[in-house]
């Protein structure tokens, strides 16, 4: 990939760049939407109490980490694997502080999706600090996953206070 899908956009795009830019950017930020709805299902009804709690931030961390494995992928060098790395680091550090404090966590995600956004921006070089590459409309998946995962956490009401319980089988009701 020579260019993130925004720095495309961005950068003098043809005609067929911007329809076939635009359709990828609604698809994909789609695709996240909905996936982050299938995530808060999962977990509102799987990880009940403080459990749910833990689960959104342990996603936190992991969805950061997903970078440690693009810059394997496609063979970053040292300095960039440093730059994903204060950011796994920082992410990782919001995801402990918002596992007592929804709001915390849903800004943690938000800053995530910004996270993503920079990369599908400016490609392997942020703000000066190289980074690592990303699969084309990724970061556009993450935004929409982010954010709709942030609007959850932020409006949607929970039960964060009450003892954990794991329910892995919510669907299998007794019925007499």
């Amino acid at each position: 990939m020579h260019y993130a899908l925004l720095q495309t956009l961005v950068n003098d795009p043809s005609g067929g760049q911007i329809a076939g830019g635009v359709m990828m950017i609604v698809l994909f930020l789609s695709v996240g939407v909905a996936a982050a709805g299938a995530f808060a299902f999962v977990a509102r009804h799987v990880f009940l109490g403080r459990y749910e709690r833990m689960f959104w931030s342990a996603l936190l961390v992991v969805i950061a980490a997903f970078y440690l494995g693009f810059a394997a992928w496609y063979q970053a060098d040292a300095v960039a694997w440093r730059t994903e790395l204060a950011a796994i680091t920082v992410f990782a550090f919001v995801a402990v502080i918002g596992a007592s404090s929804a709001p915390v966590l849903a800004l943690g995600y938000l800053f995530h999706g910004v996270w993503d956004i920079a990369h599908s921006l400016y490609g392997v070089i942020i703000l000066g600090f190289p980074a690592s590459e990303i699969p084309l409309g990724y970061g556009m998946f993450c935004l929409g996953f982010d954010v709709a995962t942030a609007a959850y956490l932020f409006w949607w009401p929970k039960d964060w206070n009450t003892a954990g319980q794991f329910n892995p089988i919510f669907w299998a009701k007794r019925r007499r």
